[in-house]
């Protein structure tokens, strides 16, 4: 018999009224995202083509954290997200040399590396093996033992319902600890968060998939 936790669980996955299934979360941080937008304003900080603003955690004071997702041959680089502080005022914060700092993952130099940037895998192609591996999605267990497995969400087998959006994907393995990019789909439902999957675009790997349940 599965736990009282895990059964309220399964019934807001199935009936689909999480909040990221809504994608209300999103809709409710536009407004943040335009104040974040007015800081870089303020001070004459010039992100466009460099940046994309993704998530605004404002101070009282008038400033706040700013997370940033790199932008290279304007595509997002997933994996290598940055963050810029405002302090009080919305002053930018500054190093002791006068540069602004900016938090985060290391910076790269993505155009002095060799990444392929014509993909192989078809997003079509890319759409299909998301949609296999998430066919069936495990529930994660407090134990650390594989949990119950529950169907995935309808979107994820329906072309007409996922999104690909093509990507350069920041990454580390146990084989290699230092950062591996690669060209990369990002794979989604339209109407939702999770699941989502990333698919390497030349190999069609998974390389990271997220089923949004959190034990």
């Amino acid at each position: 018999m599965y736990s009282p936790k895990l059964v309220l669980i399964l019934i807001f996955l199935l009936a689909g009224v999480t909040l990221a299934a809504t994608g209300s979360a999103e809709n409710n941080m536009i407004g943040n995202l335009d104040k974040a937008q007015a800081l870089f304003n303020a001070n004459d900080i010039n992100i466009e083509g460099k940046y994309k603003i993704f998530r605004f955690v404002p101070y009282q004071n008038g400033g706040g954290i700013v997370w940033v997702i790199p932008l290279y041959e304007d595509l997002r680089v997933l994996g290598n997200e940055r963050a810029f502080h405002f302090q009080s005022g919305g002053v930018v914060k500054r190093d002791k040399e006068g540069n602004i700092y900016i938090g985060g993952h290391e910076t790269l130099d993505l155009g002095s590396l060799a990444i392929e940037s014509d993909p192989i895998v078809s997003p079509e192609e890319a759409m299909v093996i998301f949609s296999n591996r998430a066919a069936v999605i495990t529930i994660p267990s407090m134990t650390g033992k594989p949990g119950p497995a529950m169907k995935g969400p309808a979107c994820a087998a329906n072309p007409e319902t996922l999104n690909a959006e093509l990507v350069f994907y920041v990454y580390t393995t146990l084989e290699h600890p230092q950062s591996l990019i690669v060209l990369a789909w990002k794979i989604s439902c339209t109407d939702r968060k999770y699941p989502y999957g990333i698919i390497n675009a030349q190999s069609g790997e998974v390389l990271y998939f997220d089923s949004g349940i959190r034990s």
